[in-house]
Protein backbone atom coordinates (compact mmCIF):
# COMPACT_ATOMS: atom_id res chain seq x y z
CA UNK A 1 0.00 0.00 0.00
CA UNK A 2 2.84 2.27 1.05
CA UNK A 3 4.40 1.93 -2.43
CA UNK A 4 1.45 1.98 -4.21
CA UNK A 5 0.17 5.65 -2.66
CA UNK A 6 4.02 7.09 -2.97
CA UNK A 7 4.36 5.69 -6.57
CA UNK A 8 1.26 7.77 -7.42
CA UNK A 9 2.13 10.88 -5.15
CA UNK A 10 5.30 11.05 -7.15
CA UNK A 11 3.82 11.09 -10.95
CA UNK A 12 1.27 13.15 -9.97
CA UNK A 13 4.36 15.56 -8.74
CA UNK A 14 6.25 15.30 -11.71
CA UNK A 15 2.82 15.93 -13.99
CA UNK A 16 2.48 19.08 -12.09
CA UNK A 17 6.23 20.69 -12.29
CA UNK A 18 6.32 19.60 -16.31
CA UNK A 19 2.55 21.62 -16.71
CA UNK A 20 4.16 24.45 -14.43
CA UNK A 21 7.08 24.92 -16.13
CA UNK A 22 5.65 25.04 -19.29
CA UNK A 23 3.17 27.79 -18.06
CA UNK A 24 6.02 29.67 -16.91
CA UNK A 25 8.11 29.41 -19.86
CA UNK A 26 4.64 30.48 -21.93
CA UNK A 27 4.61 33.23 -19.80
CA UNK A 28 8.31 34.58 -19.82
CA UNK A 29 8.64 34.27 -23.77
CA UNK A 30 5.20 36.53 -24.02
CA UNK A 31 6.79 39.07 -21.64
CA UNK A 32 10.09 39.11 -23.67
CA UNK A 33 8.10 39.33 -26.62
CA UNK A 34 6.38 42.06 -25.39
CA UNK A 35 9.42 44.15 -24.38
CA UNK A 36 11.39 43.90 -27.74
CA UNK A 37 8.20 45.31 -29.73
CA UNK A 38 8.15 48.01 -27.15
CA UNK A 39 11.50 48.65 -26.93
CA UNK A 40 11.93 48.71 -31.45
CA UNK A 41 9.21 51.56 -31.11
CA UNK A 42 10.70 53.89 -28.36
CA UNK A 43 13.88 53.83 -29.94
CA UNK A 44 11.91 54.76 -33.35
CA UNK A 45 10.37 57.64 -31.60
CA UNK A 46 13.33 58.74 -29.87
CA UNK A 47 15.42 58.73 -32.85
CA UNK A 48 12.88 60.58 -34.66
CA UNK A 49 12.87 63.75 -32.24
CA UNK A 50 16.41 63.45 -32.12
CA UNK A 51 16.47 64.30 -35.74
CA UNK A 52 14.23 66.63 -35.73
CA UNK A 53 15.57 68.72 -32.86
CA UNK A 54 19.06 68.57 -35.13
CA UNK A 55 17.61 69.68 -38.42
CA UNK A 56 15.92 72.63 -36.50
CA UNK A 57 19.10 73.50 -35.20
CA UNK A 58 20.89 73.77 -38.43
CA UNK A 59 17.72 76.12 -39.73
CA UNK A 60 18.73 78.32 -36.95
CA UNK A 61 22.00 78.35 -37.61
CA UNK A 62 22.08 78.57 -42.14
CA UNK A 63 19.35 81.67 -40.95
CA UNK A 64 21.70 83.43 -38.68
CA UNK A 65 24.62 83.04 -41.06
CA UNK A 66 22.48 84.46 -44.53
CA UNK A 67 21.53 87.29 -42.20
CA UNK A 68 24.50 87.57 -41.42
CA UNK A 69 26.03 87.45 -44.86
CA UNK A 70 23.50 89.95 -46.48
CA UNK A 71 25.06 92.27 -43.77
CA UNK A 72 28.10 91.75 -44.89
CA UNK A 73 27.04 91.76 -48.32
CA UNK A 74 25.35 95.94 -47.74
CA UNK A 75 28.49 96.83 -45.61
CA UNK A 76 30.87 95.74 -48.74
CA UNK A 77 29.21 97.92 -51.58
CA UNK A 78 29.11 100.61 -49.16
CA UNK A 79 33.37 99.96 -48.70
CA UNK A 80 33.62 98.83 -52.54
CA UNK A 81 31.66 102.33 -53.34
CA UNK A 82 33.82 104.76 -50.63
CA UNK A 83 37.16 103.17 -52.04
CA UNK A 84 36.20 104.06 -55.41
CA UNK A 85 35.21 107.44 -54.98
CA UNK A 86 38.35 108.09 -52.90
CA UNK A 87 40.15 106.53 -56.04
CA UNK A 88 38.70 109.05 -58.26
CA UNK A 89 39.28 111.78 -55.79
CA UNK A 90 43.39 110.27 -55.66
CA UNK A 91 43.36 110.35 -59.72
CA UNK A 92 41.93 113.85 -59.53
CA UNK A 93 44.68 115.16 -57.05
CA UNK A 94 47.15 113.76 -59.54
CA UNK A 95 45.67 115.25 -62.38
CA UNK A 96 46.28 118.76 -60.44
CA UNK A 97 49.63 117.69 -59.67
CA UNK A 98 50.53 117.16 -63.04
CA UNK A 99 49.19 120.20 -64.08
CA UNK A 100 51.09 122.01 -61.79
CA UNK A 101 53.91 120.46 -62.33
CA UNK A 102 55.93 123.47 -64.09
CA UNK A 103 55.47 125.17 -60.50
CA UNK A 104 58.11 124.70 -58.19
CA UNK A 105 57.64 125.02 -54.07
CA UNK A 106 60.75 125.92 -52.50
CA UNK A 107 61.38 125.02 -48.61
CA UNK A 108 59.87 128.35 -47.20
CA UNK A 109 56.48 127.97 -49.56
CA UNK A 110 56.97 124.31 -48.09
CA UNK A 111 57.50 125.34 -44.58
CA UNK A 112 54.65 128.15 -45.12
CA UNK A 113 52.07 126.13 -45.70
CA UNK A 114 48.98 125.04 -43.34
CA UNK A 115 48.50 121.42 -41.23
CA UNK A 116 45.75 120.76 -42.92
CA UNK A 117 47.27 121.00 -46.58
CA UNK A 118 49.79 118.76 -45.05
CA UNK A 119 47.54 116.36 -43.78
CA UNK A 120 44.68 116.11 -46.67
CA UNK A 121 46.84 113.39 -48.61
CA UNK A 122 47.15 111.27 -45.37
CA UNK A 123 43.14 111.84 -44.40
CA UNK A 124 42.66 109.96 -47.55
CA UNK A 125 45.65 107.31 -47.43
CA UNK A 126 44.33 106.75 -43.85
CA UNK A 127 40.54 106.65 -44.93
CA UNK A 128 41.32 104.41 -47.83
CA UNK A 129 43.45 101.76 -45.37
CA UNK A 130 40.77 102.07 -42.99
CA UNK A 131 38.11 100.66 -45.56
CA UNK A 132 40.30 97.85 -46.37
CA UNK A 133 40.80 96.95 -42.95
CA UNK A 134 36.92 96.58 -42.09
CA UNK A 135 36.35 94.86 -45.12
CA UNK A 136 39.49 92.38 -44.37
CA UNK A 137 37.90 92.20 -40.61
CA UNK A 138 34.30 91.63 -42.25
CA UNK A 139 35.72 88.51 -44.21
CA UNK A 140 37.69 87.51 -40.98
CA UNK A 141 34.47 87.72 -38.63
CA UNK A 142 32.41 85.61 -41.39
CA UNK A 143 34.72 83.02 -41.80
CA UNK A 144 35.40 82.78 -38.08
CA UNK A 145 31.46 82.57 -37.84
CA UNK A 146 31.35 79.49 -40.74
CA UNK A 147 34.14 77.97 -38.71
CA UNK A 148 32.19 78.00 -35.40
CA UNK A 149 29.09 76.86 -37.23
CA UNK A 150 30.24 74.02 -38.45
CA UNK A 151 32.17 72.92 -34.98
CA UNK A 152 28.97 73.29 -33.60
CA UNK A 153 26.80 70.95 -35.92
CA UNK A 154 29.78 68.18 -35.90
CA UNK A 155 29.40 68.77 -31.59
CA UNK A 156 26.08 68.21 -31.92
CA UNK A 157 26.10 65.67 -34.23
CA UNK A 158 28.55 63.73 -31.83
CA UNK A 159 26.49 64.59 -28.84
CA UNK A 160 23.61 63.30 -30.43
CA UNK A 161 25.35 59.86 -31.35
CA UNK A 162 26.23 59.35 -27.67
CA UNK A 163 22.89 60.49 -26.32
CA UNK A 164 21.62 57.51 -28.99
CA UNK A 165 23.94 54.94 -27.77
CA UNK A 166 23.94 55.54 -24.63
CA UNK A 167 20.06 55.25 -24.30
CA UNK A 168 20.04 52.15 -26.16
CA UNK A 169 22.24 50.65 -24.01
CA UNK A 170 20.22 51.72 -20.92
CA UNK A 171 17.09 50.29 -22.49
CA UNK A 172 19.04 47.03 -23.30
CA UNK A 173 20.06 46.70 -19.48
CA UNK A 174 17.10 47.58 -17.93
CA UNK A 175 15.34 45.21 -20.11
CA UNK A 176 17.67 42.13 -19.51
CA UNK A 177 17.72 43.29 -15.96
CA UNK A 178 13.70 42.53 -15.56
CA UNK A 179 13.86 39.49 -17.93
CA UNK A 180 16.13 38.01 -15.47
CA UNK A 181 14.15 39.03 -12.28
CA UNK A 182 11.36 37.58 -14.08
CA UNK A 183 13.09 34.26 -14.19
CA UNK A 184 14.90 34.23 -11.03
CA UNK A 185 10.98 34.52 -9.19
CA UNK A 186 9.78 32.22 -11.58
CA UNK A 187 12.22 29.60 -10.65
CA UNK A 188 11.97 30.16 -7.33
CA UNK A 189 7.98 30.04 -7.26
CA UNK A 190 8.55 26.62 -9.28
CA UNK A 191 10.95 25.26 -6.76
CA UNK A 192 8.57 26.51 -3.90
CA UNK A 193 5.77 24.44 -5.71
CA UNK A 194 7.88 21.62 -6.35
CA UNK A 195 9.00 21.80 -2.28
CA UNK A 196 4.65 22.00 -1.33
CA UNK A 197 4.13 19.13 -3.49
CA UNK A 198 6.65 17.18 -1.55
CA UNK A 199 5.80 18.04 1.70
CA UNK A 200 2.01 17.65 0.82
CA UNK A 201 3.19 13.88 -0.17
CA UNK A 202 4.86 13.41 3.22
CA UNK A 203 1.67 14.93 4.90
CA UNK A 204 -0.35 12.21 3.23
CA UNK A 205 2.11 9.87 4.45
CA UNK A 206 1.78 11.07 8.20
CA UNK A 207 -1.98 10.83 7.89
CA UNK A 208 -1.30 6.55 6.26
CA UNK A 209 0.68 6.41 8.96
CA UNK A 210 -1.47 7.62 11.32
CA UNK A 211 -4.73 5.79 10.06
CA UNK A 212 -2.36 2.82 10.29
CA UNK A 213 -1.55 3.41 14.33
CA UNK A 214 -5.18 3.99 14.51
CA UNK A 215 -5.96 0.57 13.18
CA UNK A 216 -2.90 -1.08 15.10
CA UNK A 217 -4.30 0.55 18.34
CA UNK A 218 -8.13 -0.86 17.64
CA UNK A 219 -6.49 -4.35 16.57
CA UNK A 220 -3.66 -5.24 18.76
CA UNK A 221 -3.87 -6.16 22.17
CA UNK A 222 0.11 -6.68 23.17
CA UNK A 223 0.88 -3.36 23.40
CA UNK A 224 0.15 -1.16 26.10
CA UNK A 225 -1.82 2.05 26.14
CA UNK A 226 0.50 4.20 27.27
CA UNK A 227 3.12 3.35 24.84
CA UNK A 228 0.31 3.89 22.27
CA UNK A 229 -0.58 7.19 23.21
CA UNK A 230 3.12 8.15 23.76
CA UNK A 231 3.01 7.16 19.77
CA UNK A 232 0.33 8.74 18.79
CA UNK A 233 1.43 12.34 20.72
CA UNK A 234 4.70 12.07 18.64
CA UNK A 235 2.81 11.51 15.66
CA UNK A 236 0.40 14.16 16.06
CA UNK A 237 3.53 16.73 16.93
CA UNK A 238 5.17 15.28 13.78
CA UNK A 239 1.44 16.31 11.62
CA UNK A 240 1.22 19.67 13.87
CA UNK A 241 4.88 20.43 12.66
CA UNK A 242 4.43 19.66 9.01
CA UNK A 243 1.33 21.52 8.65
CA UNK A 244 3.00 24.71 10.20
CA UNK A 245 5.76 24.00 7.65
CA UNK A 246 3.12 23.57 4.51
CA UNK A 247 1.14 26.73 5.64
CA UNK A 248 4.73 28.81 5.95
CA UNK A 249 5.78 27.70 2.46
CA UNK A 250 1.99 28.42 0.88
CA UNK A 251 2.39 31.80 2.36
CA UNK A 252 6.01 32.70 0.81
CA UNK A 253 4.49 31.39 -2.69
CA UNK A 254 1.82 33.46 -2.21
CA UNK A 255 3.92 35.89 -1.67
CA UNK A 256 6.40 35.30 -4.33
CA UNK A 257 2.99 35.34 -6.43
CA UNK A 258 2.31 38.82 -5.56
CA UNK A 259 6.04 40.23 -6.27
CA UNK A 260 5.95 38.65 -9.72
CA UNK A 261 2.57 40.16 -10.29
CA UNK A 262 3.29 43.67 -9.62
CA UNK A 263 6.36 43.82 -11.39
CA UNK A 264 4.50 42.60 -14.46
CA UNK A 265 1.97 45.31 -13.96
CA UNK A 266 5.36 48.22 -13.88
CA UNK A 267 6.34 46.73 -17.05
CA UNK A 268 3.18 46.87 -18.33
CA UNK A 269 2.79 50.50 -16.87
CA UNK A 270 6.11 51.58 -18.33
CA UNK A 271 5.63 50.64 -21.59
CA UNK A 272 1.99 51.72 -21.86
CA UNK A 273 3.24 55.77 -20.63
CA UNK A 274 6.13 54.59 -23.53
CA UNK A 275 2.97 54.03 -25.52
CA UNK A 276 1.37 57.06 -24.85
CA UNK A 277 4.06 59.15 -25.12
CA UNK A 278 4.68 58.33 -28.59
CA UNK A 279 0.96 58.96 -29.44
CA UNK A 280 0.91 62.37 -28.06
CA UNK A 281 4.18 63.46 -30.22
CA UNK A 282 1.75 61.82 -33.46
CA UNK A 283 -0.85 63.73 -32.69
CA UNK A 284 1.60 66.81 -31.81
Amino acid sequence: LQAMAFGISKTKNKKKANKVVEVVDKEASVVKANGQVNSRLDEEWQRRDNDFIREENERCLKEALMLSKLDFEEKKKFYQQMKKEQAEEGKGGKVKKKKDKPLTMSLDQFNNLRPDQLTAKSEVDSTVITGQEALEDEKKFFEDIDEATRKTLEREHRHHNYKVTAGQYGQEVRASQYEAELEKRDFEIQALRLEVDSLKSELLLVKTRNKKLCEVFCSAEMKSKAELVVELDKMTKVREELTQEVSNLSAQVEQERSKVNQLTLDLKKSHGKKKQNSDASNKE
